[in-house]
């Protein structure tokens, strides 16, 4: 996968910084504070780190995975990955006879991949590519990179466990084709449907 070239230092200073903000989510969610505080706080964040990476002149866009590079590819692995674990969600639902359509579809299915490739941008485009500059195991960046996802979803121990294994999924079809848009599709769709099916949630209702 081409990119930017990254020193160690640099890599290891964008990973510590996405941990910090990590970090403050959980504690502003573990707090219950309304996500109209949280995001707009998040999204300041990012943008001032995204101005800093233009400037140091690190990531671009492409390099981030925001390309038509390997789109098709990309897109084919990531509509068989998201086919698998939907009809998994589906399949959940007729077992437990949770209704398969709920209102909140009806707005998450929409603006989730907005969401979704976000935050496909900061953990794929960002954490994923630092830990595989600052270790030589692939293997390792994989896991790490899904077990921070994960642990940003800390408080429900079914939604870590979701967004662990969609985690390694995305993160693998990422390090093969370095494409961001196919994954915050799939991100999307299927946290549409695992929130309110699986989880019982509306997180509309945190707004």
């Amino acid at each position: 996968m081409s990119g930017a070239i990254l020193s160690k230092g640099q890599a290891l200073f964008d990973l510590l910084v996405v941990l910090v903000l990590s970090a403050l989510y959980v504690a502003a969610e573990n707090l219950s504070l309304p996500k109209r505080w949280i995001f707009p706080a998040i999204a300041l964040a990012l943008v001032g780190f995204g101005w800093h990476l233009h400037r140091r002149r690190g990531d671009g866009l492409a390099d981030l995975g925001f390309t038509t590079r390997q789109l098709g590819r990309a897109s084919r692995e990531t509509a068989a990955f998201t086919l698998i674990a939907a009809l998994g969600i589906l399949a959940y639902a007729a077992l437990t006879g949770s209704r398969i359509w709920k209102p909140s579809m009806a707005i998450l299915l929409p603006l989730y991949p907005v969401y979704g490739l976000v935050q496909q941008a900061v953990f794929q485009g960002i954490v994923y590519r630092r830990i595989a500059v600052l270790t030589r195991a692939p293997w390792l960046a994989l896991s790490a990179t899904c077990t921070i996802f994960a642990l940003v979803h800390t408080g429900n121990s079914a939604l870590v466990a979701l967004t662990w294994a969609a985690g390694l999924g995305w993160c693998w079809i990422y390090s093969r084709h370095g494409n961001l848009w196919p994954l915050g599709v799939s991100h999307g769709l299927l946290a549409a449907l695992a929130y309110p099916i699986v989880l019982g949630d509306n997180p509309l209702q945190r707004l």
